[in-house]
């Protein structure tokens, strides 16, 4: 094995990165397309309200604290 010219050196190394990078291309390509439009339509939503679930989540927490003082002030009188 040491007894490899540079010049087959250079192709085994530039056949490995061609394999790499092919099958890279081959398993981005292979995914569903429906699938990726979905995972952009979801990238959007998110990029255009980034915080709606925090929101949502606070909104949720507002509406029980509330519920929670209505009924302490209804058991008190």
């Amino acid at each position: 094995m040491a007894n490899l010219s540079p010049a087959t050196v250079v192709c085994l190394a530039l056949g490995l990165v061609v394999g790499i990078n092919g099958l890279l291309v081959v398993s981005l390509t292979r995914g569903s397309l429906r699938r990726q439009v979905e995972l952009l339509r979801t990238a959007g939503r998110a990029a255009q309200s980034p915080w709606k679930a925090d929101d949502d989540a606070l909104g949720e927490l507002h509406r029980r604290v509330a519920q929670l003082s209505g009924d302490q002030s209804g058991d008190s009188g």
